[in-house]
């Protein structure tokens, strides 16, 4: 891409475009330290989802509040929430053929 002229729309969405499908084939790679990179990436979409429903909860809080905690502590909205964007980060959806489109 030349640096000399302003990027344009058409520019930056196959910036884009190419950025992702690096990222796509370095995630199907699956290396060593791609299940940290998918708990991370769970632990930054819960946060997102549980400030999206109007919910104190930032990454500190939420990693932190899934610790054991005493007896009879029942979990938070926002532990829930983490818990199941960790549960779908750790499944291996395949291919990206073999999930469903619409």
């Amino acid at each position: 891409m030349l640096r000399s002229r302003e990027m344009t729309y058409t520019d930056a969405t196959f910036a884009v475009g190419v950025t992702l499908k690096s990222l796509d084939d370095l995630v199907r790679v699956n290396p060593v330290w791609s299940g940290c990179w998918r708990v991370r990436r769970a632990l930054k979409s819960a946060a997102t989802a549980v400030r999206t429903i109007g919910r104190n909860g930032d990454e500190k809080a939420l990693r932190d509040a899934v610790l054991p905690s005493a007896a009879g502590d029942g979990p938070s909205l926002g532990e829930k929430v983490f818990v199941a964007y960790r549960k779908l980060a750790r499944r291996n959806l395949g291919p990206v053929d073999k999930v469903w489109h619409p």
